[in-house]
């Protein structure tokens, strides 16, 4: 690794520095959470709705 690159360990759960992890508990508690679906497609579907 180059000297000019450290690399920095996050915390398990960090949605300020990873805002994607917003999306995923929104998901989880409001559209995906025990609902089975058939194909992917089905499940982007899903996310694309929400």
């Amino acid at each position: 690794m180059p000297d000019n690159i450290r690399l920095l360990s996050l915390p398990p759960y960090s949605p300020e520095l990873n805002p994607m992890e917003n999306v995923w508990d929104y998901l989880r508690q409001n559209t995906l959470c025990a609902t089975l679906r058939d194909s992917y497609d089905d499940i982007v579907d899903a996310c694309r709705t929400a």
